[in-house]
């Protein structure tokens, strides 16, 4: 049971990850896409963090899929699909085209960085990222447990020379390129000592080496060792795009954060590439593992939204490759991750993948204050962090779920993706935030123990309406409602009202109350039921499927029904109600106050009778409340 200074055990999921930033970048500025595209490939995570565009107004390219939608919406979209730790500025002004200038929730506490602050100096030190963990770590870390052995196949490892500005933005985008900044120069020279890395050019032969999977390449170990959940099961894709166009560049970047296996293929070699797409295609349409219903996998192949469907479908010419049936899709449309999901909606929608490096699951014991706070085991990488940046080098994602009854802390909350991280759920001792992953936490070092605030569902509620400048306090009704749903356990136990036969004996056995007209008032506690008639009530409610859990013994134990000995007093003839503790061999009555002795020479069954307890005393008690708290908004 809760006592003052602490509740319940709770069990704790606690996922570690990266930093997951969101670049704020023009379609149209292919420069600074290069410039986030690069500094990716130098950050632990790189290749999980999503590109977010902001514009005036929507490209030709999108502009057919979304020929209503303002650039705004699409830019709220994708932050709110992404659900990015921090957000990175490339260019001034770009806050205002979102509309989030006046949200201080992304402008304090280092939730928002400018492009041009992400890497740090130090007098007589190299340059370094500012936040995040520089992927430096993870080399030096794979070259100490992996790499400095002699294996028996050695792995081909590449990194890229300069090519022609297509190929080597087509491979910024699929592989990696180390950024041109001389300050981080020193990364890729890490890079290439830690695994022998070969130079090659940014050429196709390159391209399928690595496609037909023989080759590894930078962006890869931005996430290696690292364990992905996708919202949905995919099958393979093959991504087909011109890295001239900027749209497509977003949408094939953005697109591997929302599927799970994806081939990048250039529109530019297309008729070179069609060999290894036909048996990729055939290579993969099998059986799916597990399935014992003969599903076979398919690919599917993704026409980036600049690109005539048609026209690269005629130059791939696949009606005379001899595939089978069904073994392949063509989609020229893309998924519109940047429209807010409707209640009723039933069509699929994609999720966004996550990735964990490292978890755990513990059973802790938050503390009663107000707020609640609980202490958790920090999981920090294996390899060691030397944070010299402002900002954060990882983060914990923690969430809580609850066995005991009384629930007296949110589980569910909506996610504090917008003006809502200062005030919402509550104001954490460190830097926090809800996610739709849980509670995410930033930490600088790999140290012990951190602390969580935790929220109780009113105060969830309260302090997400607060953030929308909403002030709301618990009417009557809703105090009603929260009283009923804790008496029976939390909100599954409320399922035992589902029925019209238990709500009608109860409400016949609550206190009755009569008021006279000279404002006096009479009350009438000992409405009671015998133990037949709730036998009778429940005999139909037990021959239902789902009814037969809805038992007498069920209702005694939520705190419903109390069972009692009700016996006459032989002066006033009037019927008393005592509870199993409270009978004795005196007793006295209610009613007229004098003293009797219980009949224990002639006992009646009938004498056993329960009667109502606690907030189910008070007739129409629940005063039409739907299960809910209704809440009054100021």
């Amino acid at each position: 049971m809760r006592t003052e200074d602490s509740l319940e055990p709770v069990t704790a999921d606690i996922t570690l990850r990266p930093i997951r930033l969101g670049f704020l970048v023009d379609p149209r500025d292919i420069v600074s896409l290069r410039r986030v595209m690069r500094i990716a490939t130098t950050l632990w995570g790189g290749v999980m963090c999503p590109i977010i565009p902001v514009m005036k107004r929507l490209p030709i390219a999108w502009s057919r899929d979304q020929p209503l939608t303002r650039p705004q919406q699409v830019s709220r979209g994708y932050i709110r699909f992404f659900e990015p730790d921090l957000l990175v500025k490339t260019k001034s002004g770009q806050l205002d085209l979102i509309g989030i200038a006046e949200e201080s929730s992304w402008l304090t506490r280092q939730y928002l960085y400018d492009f041009d602050d992400l890497i740090r100096e130090d007098h007589g030190m190299v340059a370094d990222l500012n936040v995040g963990t520089n992927i430096s770590h993870i080399y030096r870390h794979l070259f100490t447990d992996e790499f400095q052995f002699k294996k028996r196949f050695e792995p081909q490892i590449l990194h890229f020379t300069k090519g022609s500005a297509k190929d080597t933005v087509f491979f910024e985008a699929a592989f990696g390129f180390f950024p041109s900044d001389k300050r981080l120069g020193y990364i890729e020279e890490h890079y290439r000592q830690a695994f022998v890395a070969q130079l090659k050019p940014p050429s196709f032969e390159t391209w399928l080496e690595i496609a037909e999977g023989r080759a590894g390449y930078p962006l890869y170990y931005t996430v290696r060792g690292a364990e992905f959940r996708h919202a949905h099961r995919s099958d393979p894709s093959l991504f087909i795009f011109d890295p001239a166009s900027g749209t497509d560049l977003i949408d094939f970047w953005n697109f591997r954060l929302f599927n799970g296996n994806v081939i990048p293929v250039n529109v530019h070699w297309l008729e070179r590439s069609r060999d290894f797409i036909l048996r990729y295609i055939q290579d993969n349409h099998r059986l799916l593992p597990t399935n014992p219903n003969g599903v076979m996998i398919h690919t599917a192949i993704q026409v980036a939204r600049s690109l005539d469907m048609e026209a690269v479908l005629t130059r791939l010419d696949l009606p005379t490759a001899g595939l089978a049936e069904r073994s392949v899709t063509v989609q020229g449309w893309y998924p519109a991750i940047w429209r807010e999901p409707e209640a009723d909606e039933r069509n699929w929608r994609p999720g966004a993948s996550t990735m964990s490096l490292k978890s755990r699951q513990v059973q802790l014991t938050p503390n009663g204050s107000d707020p609640i706070s609980l202490r958790f085991p920090v999981q920090a990488p294996d390899f060691e962090v030397n944070s010299r940046g402002h900002g954060a080098s990882f983060v914990n994602v923690v969430k809580i779920r609850q066995y005991n009854a009384g629930k007296p802390i949110a589980e569910a909350m909506p996610a504090a993706t917008f003006n809502s991280r200062d005030s919402y759920p509550v104001r954490g001792m460190g830097d926090q935030f809800v996610s739709r992953e849980g509670y995410v936490t930033f930490h600088r070092y790999a140290h012990d123990d951190s602390y969580l605030q935790l929220a109780s569902p009113k105060q969830a509620i309260q302090s997400w309406l607060k953030a929308r400048d909403i002030v709301a306090v618990p009417s009557d009704a809703g105090r009603v409602a929260e009283q009923i749903i804790a008496s029976v356990g939390g909100l599954n136990g409320t399922r035992i009202f589902g029925e019209r036969t238990i709500i009608e004996l109860l409400n016949s056995m609550a206190r009755s109350r009569t008021e006279w007209k000279d404002g006096s008032s009479d009350e009438y506690s000992d409405k009671t039921a015998s133990v037949h008639d709730w036998v009778k009530a429940l005999g139909p409610v037990h021959k239902k499927v789902n009814g037969k859990w809805k038992t007498l013994d069920r209702l005694v134990e939520d705190g419903l029904l109390q069972l009692g000995l009700a016996p006459r007093c032989p002066h006033c003839t009037q019927e008393n109600w005592y509870s199993l503790d409270d009978v004795g061999v005196q007793l006295s009555c209610a009613r007229c106050i004098k003293p009797f002795r219980f009949p224990q020479g002639s006992p009646d069954r009938k004498l056993f009778k329960y009667r109502v307890v606690g907030p189910f005393a008070t007739p129409g008690y629940a005063r039409g409340v739907r299960g809910s708290t209704n809440l009054e908004v100021y």
